[in-house]
């Protein structure tokens, strides 16, 4: 992780943790390349900090960047802070659990199973008690002003 301010406090309980994930050239696998950022805002409107990642080489699509932006704050900070992020499907997988989500035939079954050690097995709680949560983007233009949380 480069932090391009200073790191945040991570014991902190007033901050909200944004993340992404992207995917470069994607269509060709020999180039293909995922990287994500993690931007740190406290409850009151104040920019803290903001950093990226690349991810290892084997977290090879946008969704699977966008869960290990969520590792990385789940492993920098003490207890599970809250966390903002653009990927439903990785809301979906927290809210039904472990199993389910790191099931064999789950693609990002290996990076939930580093989450579960992360918040001691307890990823569901991080969905149930809103400390995860979900924000729509990547709309039409038509969804700006419409598209609510």
């Amino acid at each position: 992780m480069k932090w391009y301010t200073e790191p945040p406090d991570v014991v902190r309980t007033d901050l909200r943790w944004s993340t992404d994930g992207s995917l470069k050239f994607g269509k060709v696998w020999e180039l293909r390349r995922t990287g994500c950022a993690i931007v740190v805002v406290s409850t009151a409107g104040d920019l803290i900090a903001f950093g990226s990642a690349v991810p290892p080489p084997w977290v090879r699509t946008a969704a699977a960047a966008e869960l290990w932006s969520i590792l990385l704050v789940l492993s920098a900070c003490v207890a599970p802070p809250e966390i903002i992020t653009d990927c439903l499907s990785i809301l979906k997988a927290a809210s039904v659990g472990m199993a389910c989500a790191t099931a064999p035939n789950k693609p990002l079954a290996a990076i939930w199973a580093l989450i579960a050690a992360a918040v001691d097995g307890n990823v569901t709680s991080i969905v149930n008690d809103g400390r995860l949560k979900w924000m729509p983007s990547h709309g039409p233009v038509a969804s700006i002003g419409a598209v609510v949380k």
